[in-house]
């Protein structure tokens, strides 16, 4: 397990503008990332651990699928892509979000 240092080290380190701005405000939820039953972070992590799990084991994928049946198996797939999107698209506006904090800063 990294120790507080090492984890700070590797949240800020490229950052070092942010890190001295920012260490120690509090970590508010924004509505968008965030619901009661799950957190969209925590969930994009698992969608990426499934997804490099899956492209990296196609012939696994193809005996369930014959198993367990291509319709299922392609509602999964779908469903997972679409899950991918949805996040694609909030990391997105984030993105933007971020592109407009370029404002802050005088005209040169």
């Amino acid at each position: 397990m990294l120790t507080t240092e090492a984890m700070d080290e590797r949240k800020w380190g490229q950052s070092p503008v942010l890190r001295a701005a920012l260490t120690g405000k509090p970590d508010t939820s924004w509505d968008k990332l965030t619901s009661i039953s799950d957190d969209s972070i925590s969930a994009l992590g698992r969608h990426i651990d499934i997804t490099t799990v899956a492209c990296r084991n196609p012939d696994a994928l193809r005996a369930a699928a014959r198993d367990l049946g291509w319709q299922a198996y392609h509602q999964d797939i779908e469903g997972l892509r679409d899950r991918l999107e949805h996040a694609s698209g909030w990391l997105h506006e984030l993105a933007r979000e971020v592109g407009d904090l370029h404002r802050l800063a005088p005209e040169p």
